[in-house]
């Protein structure tokens, strides 16, 4: 999906669990046009309310998640050990408003540090 995109000069976002920090190759990830992020909540309590939240609006049913939330709970916390081992921002995914700023800054700030100031690598 990435090589394609890159390819196609699409802009996307890639997202789920399946994303492990570590397992990507590394080519992807000095590539200054793509951008890790994590996304994380500290909060068990969060956390089993967007279950709740998701099966409002979809058909994925609650207790399917809330059964096998200490199993999800031990995947989140791998998924954030990984990332802040190889060096991808994590970010607390409380609001939205405040994740979706903290997402725009380090995307910002990426595109501010790039070595060579050539912004036609994107």
């Amino acid at each position: 999906i990435i090589d394609r995109s890159l390819t196609e000069g699409l802009s996307v976002i890639i997202e789920g669990t399946h994303l492990v920090p570590g397992f990507i190759s590394e080519k992807y990830i000095t590539m200054p046009n793509i951008i890790f992020i994590v996304l994380t909540l500290s909060s068990e309590d969060h956390h089993k309310k967007r279950f709740s939240a998701r099966a409002k609006i979809s058909n994925r049913p609650m207790e399917r998640y809330l059964k096998h939330f200490k199993i999800i709970r031990m995947i989140n916390n791998y998924i954030v050990e990984q990332a802040k081992k190889n060096n991808i921002p994590v970010v607390e995914n409380v609001s939205i408003s405040q994740t979706v700023e903290k997402c725009l800054e380090i995307i910002t700030e990426r595109f501010m540090n790039l070595d060579d100031g050539n912004d036609d690598d994107f």
